[in-house]
């Protein structure tokens, strides 16, 4: 079910606009997680409840991938390109991930267009690994996705998921692998890679689903941090090559 954004005027708008609707999930995908979630932590040293969890988790998948059959295979039909031009387990994860998640369309059965922009953008490690062009890829990425979105009025859970999902793979991956400065590797995990570490702890340890708020500090902030990193992987990369950037 899309996610209803509601806009205000008047005095409080100012308020408003300082943070964005937070994700929720459809009812009846929470229903299913908080259940699922709570079993798991009443026990959470046995393995058993473990192996039970994964189980019902798969079930849960192919339920959702057989109701949501359009959606299905726009997915499999952009891995498969996606896995064309990078075949390795980049790209495999990313179709495991997206593929256990569909019940996050609710009741809509189809893939936006900014749905595949963010899926591009996750990809990009695999399909464009040593290009200088990935990182402006990326931040141009990041704003067409959320324009597409707000254009189209097609603002899901699965696509709010799946835009930070693809700004964690990403950045988490230039910090790691091609940010030469330790500082800015460091900020570029923490801002990006630890909030979903805590995030995804915090589900497991509560037993339950939460909705977090996204404040538009946290997203302005982002797109700084975005664009200064792009403009130093450009210009560090001409600088080492005498003004003739590698392809």
């Amino acid at each position: 079910m899309p996610i209803t954004i509601v806009s205000s005027s008047g005095p409080l708008a100012s308020k408003e606009m300082r943070r964005r609707p937070p994700v929720t999930r459809p009812a009846a995908s929470r229903r299913w997680l908080d259940t699922e979630l709570g079993a798991l932590r009443r026990t959470p040293a046995d393995p058993a409840a473990w192996w039970r969890f994964t189980v019902h988790c798969v079930d849960r998948s192919l339920e959702q991938w057989r109701l949501h059959p359009r959606a299905a295979r726009s997915l499999a039909a952009a891995h498969l390109a996606l896995f064309t031009l990078a075949p390795g387990p980049w790209v495999a994860v990313s179709f495991a991930y997206c593929a256990t998640h569909l019940g996050l369309l609710g009741e809509d059965d189809r893939l936006g267009p900014a749905d595949l922009v963010s899926l591009v953008r996750a990809n990009l490690p695999a399909v464009l690994p040593r290009s200088r062009w990935s990182v402006p890829v990326a931040v141009l990425s990041d704003g067409l996705d959320g324009w597409l979105a707000r254009r189209t009025r097609r603002e899901t859970a699965f696509g709010a998921y799946l835009d930070g999902l693809a700004d964690v793979a990403f950045w988490t991956w230039f910090s790691v692998r091609r940010e030469r400065s330790p500082a800015l590797r460091a900020v570029g995990i923490a801002f990006w890679t630890l909030p979903a570490v805590v995030i995804t702890g915090a589900y497991f340890a509560g037993g339950r689903s939460i909705d977090y708020p996204r404040l538009t500090a946290v997203r302005r902030a982002s797109t700084v941090i975005q664009v200064a990193l792009a403009l130093r992987a450009v210009t560090s990369i001409t600088v080492r090559t005498g003004g003739n950037p590698p392809r």
